[in-house]
């Protein structure tokens, strides 16, 4: 079926913006065009992207082989398929893509949230340090190593900040927010932890640029994962891909 998908997250971790690839039968045939001489093919971007849009096309009649101009629609994939699946997972859009696209290779960029509450957490000095981690760093000891399947791992931080209401209350609800286009193993719960023990005051925000020196620290050091329940894979992010959305699946 040509599965592939964007985001590999742990066990227990949450997508609300988790995109996948799937090969599909079509009511378009491959033979369809724009003019009847079949000279301007429908490209990927002129395709219905819902099951109520519809487009005119020149497509081969079946008994005589002659192009005849039909309006089609196509399937209702994300109805289909959300009959099928669990009520937790839902299809919200989908878009018409070509033969070699990936959902994880085409992936330019990926953003993730990790929801945790205030209580007495020094936020500033959680932003301070995370905010050395932005730009490309080799990150081995902010993640769970893989060495049978990992030999590089440099990875590049596009974006990193904390989300506070600003009230500064022990109960608020703040996330920590990160964008890039590819992550090792664990490494948003790598950084989230670290995160917190300089939250807790039992670190300093430098302890981020002492990690980040792969040279003075070759071994990563020994420290407890966050929990995976409160991180999001909130949104994938591709060039030029634009998603149809029908109002009864949102």
């Amino acid at each position: 079926c040509g599965w592939s998908g964007c985001g590999r997250t742990d066990k227990g971790v949450s997508a609300g913006g988790q995109v996948v690839g799937l090969q599909l039968k079509s009511k378009i045939p491959l033979d369809a065009t724009k003019d009847e001489d079949g000279k301007n093919p429908i490209s990927n971007d002129e395709l219905p992207k819902n099951a109520l849009e519809e487009i005119s096309t020149w497509v081969s009649a079946k008994k005589t082989g002659l192009k005849v101009e039909k309006k089609l629609s196509e399937f209702a994939y994300a109805k289909m398929l959300n009959n099928v699946l669990p009520e937790e997972i839902r299809v919200l859009g989908w878009s018409p893509v070509s033969s070699e696209f990936s959902a994880r290779f085409s992936c330019t960029t990926r953003l993730y949230r990790y929801f945790f509450v205030r209580r007495n957490l020094d936020i500033g000095k959680m932003s301070e340090a995370l905010q050395m981690m932005e730009g490309k760093h080799d990150f081995r000891n902010f993640c769970k190593m893989d060495v049978e399947k990992v030999y590089n791992f440099e990875r590049q931080i596009q974006k990193a900040h904390i989300v506070s209401p600003g009230t500064n209350h022990p109960e608020d609800m703040c996330y920590v927010e990160i964008l890039g286009n590819a992550f090792l193993w664990h490494q948003i719960r790598c950084i989230v932890s670290v995160l917190f023990l300089v939250g807790d005051k039992l670190e300093s925000p430098s302890v981020v640029k002492e990690l980040l020196d792969v040279k003075k620290n070759p071994g990563k050091p020994s420290y407890s994962l966050a929990p995976e329940r409160p991180l999001v894979l909130h949104h994938c992010g591709y060039p030029s891909l634009h998603f149809g959305y029908n109002v009864q699946n949102l």
